[in-house]
């Protein structure tokens, strides 16, 4: 079995390090808040304030905080995280895998986070470490369920051994195990993940104002959409990107139901947003 220390003990951290612990690993927590490690003791988990790899191998889970704002992602904790855990590393003569958790923007683990390990590592000891990212989908509500009984496990990195041995550990949860060359093509899923269903929630939420607006129960009309419209129940429907929609149809009643919004009064910025992305997809291509 594994050696695993889980940095970051929050929601996200403790839904790892306890589904992998009920496999028989051995689990670590590393969280600079001494009332969580408390809490974590009093439940019989190992704690520690520092990063503390062993002498061999060690798996590294970092699920630290990364808050993002129209600026961006705050990749402080992370960059804390990493060169903390590199340096406690190179104390020990063991190789470490570092497996980023956290979401991050594509491109963080093969950019900046390869940075910081390799500004803290001298270069002979560069192999010594891998950096992977392994995002998770996880509903804040039942996490460690959704850790337990995960629907697919996304594994990505530059490094072939390092993605094998990724994809080995996390196959005990029986899931789907999708691997990818590079871990920016796996944040881009976990971004793409959590943007799509805003876009749902979003879209639902535009169409309940107006269902209200009109006097209609907007939960009869979602209900009876959600069997009748094919990307609802076609999981390719739609999702090769790069063409425009098209048709008899979909452009025509996406312009009607806008306007149809703005004669309410309604303001149907989503609905523009679809028919402008549009536009702008077919003329990409002409």
């Amino acid at each position: 079995m594994s050696t695993i220390i889980v940095v970051g003990a929050g929601t996200v951290g403790y839904a790892t390090g306890s589904s992998l612990a009920s496999f028989g690993h051995e689990v670590h927590f590393v969280d600079r808040s001494e009332g969580r490690r408390q809490h974590l003791a009093a439940e019989g988990w190992a704690t520690a304030a520092d990063h503390t790899p062993g002498a061999s191998h060690t798996t590294v889970f970092l699920c630290v905080p990364t808050p993002a704002s129209e600026r961006g992602y705050d990749l402080s904790a992370l960059e804390q995280a990493v060169r903390a855990t590199v340096r406690a590393a190179l104390q020990h003569p063991g190789s470490v895998d570092l497996v980023v958790r956290s979401t991050v923007p594509p491109g963080t683990c093969d950019g900046p986070v390869t940075d910081w390990v390799r500004a803290e590592v001298p270069s002979p000891d560069h192999h010594r470490f891998a950096v992977i990212h392994c995002p998770e989908f996880l509903r804040q509500a039942h996490a460690v369920e959704d850790a337990l009984h995960p629907r697919a496990v996304v594994v990505g990195s530059v490094q072939p051994a390092a993605r094998e041995r990724i994809s080995e550990l996390m196959s005990v949860f029986g899931a789907p195990i999708e691997t990818f060359d590079t871990a920016t093509a796996a944040e881009l899923v976990k971004c793409s993940h959590n943007a799509y269903n805003a876009a749902k929630i979003s879209f639902w939420n535009e169409i309940d104002l107006m269902a209200r607006t009109l006097g209609v129960d907007s939960s009869a009309v979602s209900s009876v959409v959600a069997r009748t419209a094919e990307a609802s129940w076609n999981p390719r429907y739609g999702i090769s990107g790069g063409r425009p929609y098209a048709g008899a149809c979909l452009p025509k009643d996406v312009l009607g139901l806008i306007a149809t919004a703005r004669a309410l009064g309604m303001e149907p910025t989503l609905l523009e947003a679809v028919d402008e992305r549009n536009r702008r997809t077919g003329e990409s291509q002409s």
